[in-house]
């Protein structure tokens, strides 16, 4: 996730909603439509956008006190929404657009194709995964040398 656009360890669904003050890297087709911006021709209709989402719930235990995500955690970095038992949304659903990455796209079709919006999303979600197993293995190191 840490691209130019994404702060480090924010998932897909940020990538769209921090767009608002941030500038993203340039599309990657770069053909021009009338008006001078990018073509859009590399982004499906809205229809057709998934993203394949692993349901590991990194995004959710590491929402990092972003204000934007206020509202969403509980106070620990962790989506008030997120059953921790079976790593599962609790209101899929009716979840927040912040939360749905094919529908926060709209915040970026003007900067980044689909491919590379998806793309900037997957890194983020191996980063946060990444993150997760480095702490885990952290705190298994933590335990084995305070018990000896």
């Amino acid at each position: 996730m840490p691209t130019d656009s994404l702060a480090p360890g924010r998932t897909a669904s940020t990538v769209s909603a921090r767009s608002a003050g941030t500038s993203a890297p340039p599309r990657s087709d770069h053909r021009a439509s009338a008006a001078g911006r990018p073509a859009q021709s590399a982004s499906p209709a809205p229809a057709e956008r998934t993203f394949p989402c692993t349901a590991c719930g990194a995004c959710c235990r590491n929402l990092g006190g972003a204000p934007l995500y206020a509202r969403l955690d509980r106070g620990d970095g962790v989506c008030r929404h997120l059953d921790t038992g079976t790593d599962r949304c609790r209101i899929y659903e009716t979840r927040p657009r912040i939360c749905r990455v094919a529908d926060m796209y709209e915040a970026f079709a003007d900067r980044l194709a689909w491919p590379e919006y998806v793309e900037h999303n997957l890194r983020a979600c191996r980063d946060l995964q990444a993150r997760e197993r480095r702490a885990a293995s952290n705190r298994g190191r933590d335990a084995c040398s305070s018990s000896i």
